[in-house]
């Protein structure tokens, strides 16, 4: 019988070092994230929560984003390891949010 252990779920350790959201001409969007380990052992991989928000910071609509295969995920970050991702995000929102606008965003990791 062979057991086998998850990789170590340490929320604490996950630093989102930098991030962007920007619109694009084409009215996509583009993400880029940074996000560092700041622990000395290895540790999974997080999800990501995207949330767009109006000009009154209010949410508008909010997407997760766990092992996207466009981002190239990593299963584990190294001890004191980076990861760097750019992707494309398509923003299709109802006409009654369509209407408030993206204006800001935040970017929250957590472990499903």
């Amino acid at each position: 019988l062979r057991w086998q252990v998850p990789a170590w779920q340490n929320i604490q350790a996950i630093e989102i070092e930098d991030s962007d959201f920007l619109r694009n001409p084409d009215d996509s969007y583009q993400l880029r994230v940074s996000l560092r380990n700041s622990s000395t052992h290895p540790v999974a991989m997080p999800a990501l929560e995207l949330a767009l928000l109006d000009d009154d910071e209010q949410l508008v609509a909010k997407r997760v984003i766990a092992s996207d295969p466009a981002l190239s995920t990593p299963a584990l970050l190294p001890p004191r390891g980076q990861w760097d991702a750019t992707t494309e995000i398509v923003v299709q929102l109802p006409p009654e949010l369509a209407q408030r606008g993206i204006s800001g965003y935040r970017i929250a990791v957590f472990y499903p």
